[in-house]
């Protein structure tokens, strides 16, 4: 289950977590492989599913300066 899927539970914090965690995953291959476009791709991505899920419950402050990544 992705992360909103686990959010539309009731489980915010979980969901948080998965973000954050493919956002750290997310980083470490943009930054050890460069020449691979989709890695960035899959980085603005994660960056787009935690700003959302973050303005979904009220943190807009967190939410855009994510969505500004």
């Amino acid at each position: 289950i992705g992360a909103a899927g686990i959010a539309g539970r009731g489980q915010h914090d979980k969901a948080e977590q998965r973000c954050r965690e493919a956002i750290a995953i997310s980083e470490k291959l943009a930054r050890d492989y460069p020449e691979v476009p989709v890695n960035r791709c899959f980085l603005a991505n994660h960056y787009e599913n935690l700003g959302i899920l973050l303005g979904g419950v009220g943190e807009l402050s967190e939410a855009e300066a994510l969505l500004d990544e």
